[in-house]
Order: C-alpha cells, then structure tokens, then sequence
C-alpha cells in the first residue's frame, strides 16, 4: 500500500499502519509497505464467521 492509498481506508488508516510496522507485520519502503509475516495477510484474520464465535 502506498502513501496515497491511506485516504481509501479511512481516517484512522494512517494510525493503524504505523501499529502494523510498530509490531514488525509491515514495513515501510520508498514505494509503501510491505507484509513481513510468513503467514499470508488474510491467515490471522477472521473473515468467515464476523459474528462471533457459534453457539451449540
């Protein structure tokens, strides 16, 4: 992601990218930043269930 792409993620965009390269998941180069985990990017996050854990 470039510089110029922060505005299309909202306005706390730019704070929650600092956090990510605070905490080694992204680094900032010339171009933007870049995922450094191994894991793919989508892997730590929960996008099939957003409601919550189930109920049995």
């Amino acid at each position: 992601m470039a510089e110029e792409d922060l505005p299309l993620f909202g306005d706390n965009a730019r704070l929650v990218v600092d956090q990510l390269t605070d905490a080694g998941l992204l680094r900032k180069r010339p171009r933007g930043w870049f995922w450094t985990d191994r894991r793919r990017a989508s892997d730590p996050a929960d996008i099939r269930s957003s409601g919550g854990a189930q109920c049995s």
